[in-house]
């Protein structure tokens, strides 16, 4: 066998190897995409529980005094000295997921939205 001979039977043979590789990732691939998924849920679950175990909620009752915080002042630091929370409000109705309809302390209803 001359060299010119050997070194298309090696490119041959390589492109083989090449072309077997791909064949075996192919197959693979639905397994490894499975894995992935399964991580992927796996990490998203601890990070709920990791999350929800921090959730601190307040239930309030009708005819509780509150007041409101104010959101857009807790990271700003022009706002220092500014009240951060605003109102004195009761609590007049419960609304589904832990909202309330509020009245102002002489009694007119509070629309604001917040």
């Amino acid at each position: 066998m001359t060299s010119k001979q050997q070194k298309i039977n090696n490119e041959i043979d390589l492109q083989g190897s090449i072309l077997q590789r791909a064949y075996d990732l192919i197959e693979k691939l639905p397994n490894y995409q499975n894995q992935a998924r399964q991580n992927t849920e796996r990490s998203q679950q601890k990070q709920k529980v990791r999350f929800d175990a921090n959730i601190r909620t307040e239930a309030f009752e009708i005819g509780d005094k509150v007041w409101i915080q104010r959101k857009e002042l807790e990271a700003s630091r022009s706002a220092k000295f500014e009240d951060k929370r605003f109102g004195t409000f009761l609590i007049h109705e419960k609304l589904d997921n832990g909202a309330y309809k509020l009245w102002t302390i002489e009694g007119k209803n509070f629309a604001k939205i917040l």
